[in-house]
């Protein structure tokens, strides 16, 4: 072969492994694997609940219907035992109530949702001329609440309900 094929094939040859060394340089790295997502562990049951009366504010932007405050009395209810659950609700539009307002609850733990009702125990104006309603109702605890305990209320009047979930464990 002729000296300049010779120099024609060497720097073919230098291209080509310099291409080479360009991919490899720029040649991605094999992602780690990515673990499936675990589902959290379940909430440790010997820490336990606070005791007696807990009330919790409700802070809600936006609406003229709206639960302002729940409290679960006692928040520790033992199995067999009756909790007492109080909502207030206040319709800033200053609507009267009528028979279409009502409340209505659910508790759920580890395997069981038990609904329960509420009652309307008091009717008062603010000083901002909106309605604050306060309704009562209770639920007989027949299971465990190691892993889920959630109380679930939702406010209804004819046009607008407003739902909450505390969730406690």
């Amino acid at each position: 072969m002729a000296k300049k094929e010779l120099i024609i094939i060497g720097i073919i040859i230098a291209l080509t492994l310099l291409l080479i060394a360009l991919v490899i340089a720029k040649w991605p790295e094999p992602e780690e694997e990515t673990p499936v997502a675990e589902l959290p562990e379940a909430p440790d049951a010997t820490v336990p609940l606070a005791s007696g009366k807990q009330a919790y504010e409700i802070r809600t932007t936006g609406r003229t219907f709206k639960i302002t405050e729940v409290e679960l009395d006692p928040i520790d209810v033992q199995l067999n035992e009756e909790q007492l659950v109080r909502a207030f609700v206040e319709d800033t539009e200053d609507r009267p109530i009528t028979n279409q307002n009502k409340v209505e609850g659910t508790a759920f733990t580890n395997n069981k949702a038990t609904p329960f009702s509420f009652e309307l125990k008091e009717v008062s104006d603010t000083t901002g001329g909106a309605t604050l309603t306060k309704w009562e109702g209770s639920w007989v605890l027949e299971d465990t609440y190691d892993r889920i305990y959630v109380v679930s209320i939702t406010a209804k009047r004819a046009d607008e309900e407003h739902k909450v979930e505390i969730t406690l464990r």
